[in-house]
């Protein structure tokens, strides 16, 4: 059986609305359900703003994610530096071989060419 859908609150039907207004369409305004008031207010003014003010928000509120790397980033962050320094040494050190570009680039015309 499925499950049972709750009417949306008033507040969910407002930003609804809104986003409609602003030609903001959700894919489902089952994701607006829980929103906060907080997020209600926020949303309502930023779709207020002009099409370039909403752009310089979206950039500061892009930027603002970049702040705190994300949870395990740190680890992710330092695994990768440690592959990055391993391949370098062994592209400097002559312990495995390396291609040219125009090699490079011949087996990939060469794949591409055999899908065809």
């Amino acid at each position: 059986m499925g499950q049972a859908v709750s009417e949306p609150d008033d507040e969910t039907v407002a930003l609804g609305e809104l986003a409609r207004e602003a030609r903001w369409i959700p894919w489902s305004l089952g994701k607006l359900a829980g929103v906060t008031a907080g997020i209600f207010e926020v949303t309502r003014a930023a779709l207020a703003l002009s099409h370039d003010e909403r752009h310089e928000l979206l950039n500061v509120l892009i930027d603002s994610m970049d702040d705190a790397p994300a949870s395990g980033q740190a680890d992710v962050d330092a695994a990768w530096d440690a592959e990055i320094r391993g391949r370098f040494e062994e592209a400097r050190s002559g312990s495995v071989g390396m291609l040219s570009w125009d090699d490079v680039e011949s087996r990939i015309d060469a794949r591409l060419a055999a899908k065809r």
